[in-house]
Parts: C-alpha cells; sequence; structure tokens
C-alpha cells in the first residue's frame, strides 16, 4: 500500500482493492458507517476488518475468493473449529 490507511487516497486505495474482490463490499462499509456512530467504530476499522474476512475463507464461502487453508489438513479444536490461517490462492510455493 502506497498511502497511509487514514489518509484520504490511503482509504480510496484500499477500498479499491475491496471492491475488486467483492463489488457488494463497498456498500456494505457504508451500511456500517450508517449504523455505528464514528466514536465507536472508524472508517479504516471497517475496512481492515472486510478485508480480513475477505481474505480469511468468508468470501470463500460465498465462492468470492478462492484461498488455501495453511497448514492444508487443520488441525480441530475443541470447539470443532479449524486451527489454521486462510490465504488467497497461489500465494504459497505450490498453489
Amino acid at each position: 500500500m502506497r498511502h497511509a490507511k487514514k489518509s484520504k487516497e490511503g482509504t480510496q486505495e484500499r477500498m479499491a482493492l475491496i471492491d475488486g474482490l467483492d463489488p457488494e463490499a463497498l456498500e456494505l462499509i457504508e451500511r456500517v458507517l450508517r449504523d455505528h456512530p464514528r466514536t465507536r467504530v472508524g472508517r479504516d476499522d471497517v475496512i481492515d476488518a472486510l478485508a480480513a474476512m475477505l481474505t480469511a475463507g468468508a468470501g470463500n464461502e460465498m465462492g468470492r475468493v478462492p484461498v488455501t487453508s495453511v497448514p492444508s489438513v487443520p488441525e480441530i479444536d475443541e470447539t470443532g473449529l479449524p486451527m489454521c490461517m486462510w490465504i488467497p490462492s497461489g500465494q504459497m510455493a505450490g498453489d
């Protein structure tokens, strides 16, 4: 990223990347910001959370972002959740 995330340019830069992953995401950002006061949530925090969600696998469940689990066969914790990281496919050697 070329610009600080709290700058106007940084916000535009990040939103353009998110829009490329999920065109509906920009409306979601605006809806969250409409529904929650700036004293409780900042625009940059909403953008960060959405970017993390899209690349962490939620986007993949919606068929939007292909992801890879690391490790490829994760252990399952006591609550039934996989213990792994999700990264965009093609980010590791061998993908």
